[in-house]
C-alpha cells in the first residue's frame, strides 16, 4: 500500500481548489465586466435589474397573485417596479389603470412574490461569483 505525506496531500488539495476558485473568479469577471453584443455590461445597476427581469418573464408569468379577487400572473413593471396600488386591465394589448384597488393583504402578498422572483434572478446573476467563494 502506498502512503502519502499529509502535507503533500493538503498541498495538492489546496492547489486544486485554489485553481478552481481562480478560474471561477475569472469566469465571473468576464461575465460581469465584458460587454455583450449590445455593449452592455452586467455590473449590478438598475439597467441590469431591468434586463434580468425582462429575461425572467416566464418566471413572472408562472407566479400568480390575487388582485381584486381575480387570480392573475405577476407583472414586473406594474407590480414590482412601479408598485402601483391598483390593478390593471388589458385593453388592446396595453395595460390601463383599473379602479380595483388592491387590499393590504393583496399588496403584502404581491410584495412577497416580487421579492421571491427577484431573488431567483439575483441568484442567477451572482452564481458565477458564488462559485469562486465556495471554492476558497
Amino acid at each position: 500500500m502506498m502512503s502519502v505525506k499529509k502535507t503533500s496531500f493538503y498541498k495538492a488539495v489546496f492547489l486544486a481548489t485554489m485553481t478552481t476558485a481562480l478560474i471561477s473568479l475569472a469566469v465571473a469577471c468576464v461575465y460581469v465586466f465584458v460587454p455583450d453584443e449590445l455593449g452592455d455590461t452586467k455590473v449590478w445597476s438598475t439597467a441590469t435589474k431591468h434586463q434580468l427581469a425582462t429575461k425572467s418573464k416566464d418566471i413572472y408569468d408562472q407566479t400568480y397573485i390575487f388582485a381584486g379577487g381575480t387570480e392573475r400572473p405577476l407583472d414586473y413593471t406594474w407590480d414590482c417596479k412601479d408598485k402601483r396600488p391598483n390593478d390593471f386591465l388589458m385593453a388592446m394589448g396595453v395595460k390601463t389603470f383599473s379602479e380595483t384597488k388592491l387590499s393590504n393583504d393583496e399588496l403584502d402578498i404581491r410584495t412577497k412574490r416580487c421579492t421571491q422572483v427577484q431573488a431567483i434572478w439575483f441568484l442567477a446573476w451572482a452564481t458565477p461569483a458564488g462559485c469562486f467563494f465556495t471554492n476558497l
